[in-house]
């Protein structure tokens, strides 16, 4: 567990901060989708020093001018997000209703994801370090959106390369 913690310090640092050179894996960004100048982040994290199974993880992150916030999910997590991804498709309808939550493991400083479905799917970010940050994700994205989900779940099945 204290390697997962040190992965998701790593992680949380380069992607908080956007500065590549101190990282010791490497993020790879699966997709990017805006929306009036916010920004939600689609990416994994591979640490070659990680013990094996624990090597990838996967992010979302949220941009909102210079803040960021991110939520990290190894790979026996991520299903459990695909299935919270699936209900707010499943419930789109003209007005908000939630649809699940999602509480990350492994780090010092937890942080919780929420989806709200209504017409788009909305993601709440929180943690106590970083506060709170939202996305909507329009109906428009939402096929690009699930077809990253697809793509990062093929990814972090192979746990022993980028």
């Amino acid at each position: 567990m204290s390697r997962t913690l040190g992965i998701l310090a790593s992680v949380f640092a380069l992607f908080l901060f956007t500065s590549a050179a101190h990282a010791a894996g490497r993020l790879t960004f699966v997709d990017k989708f805006f929306a009036g100048g916010d920004e939600l982040d689609v990416a994994t994290y591979f640490d070659p020093d990680a013990s094996p199974g624990s090597k990838k993880i996967s992010l979302l992150g949220i941009k909102s001018g210079a803040r960021r916030i991110s939520v990290a999910f190894d790979a026996g997590e991520w299903p459990t997000f695909t299935a919270l991804w699936n209900k707010a498709v499943a419930e789109q309808s003209n007005s908000w209703q939630d649809t699940g939550t999602f509480v990350e493991t492994g780090t010092d400083d937890t942080s919780t994801l929420k989806l709200s479905a209504g017409p788009g799917v909305t993601f709440l970010i929180s943690s106590p370090a970083h506060g709170v940050q939202t996305f909507l994700l329009a109906q428009g994205d939402m096929g690009r959106f699930g077809a990253a989900v697809q793509k990062v779940q093929v990814m972090l099945a192979d746990q022993t390369s980028d």
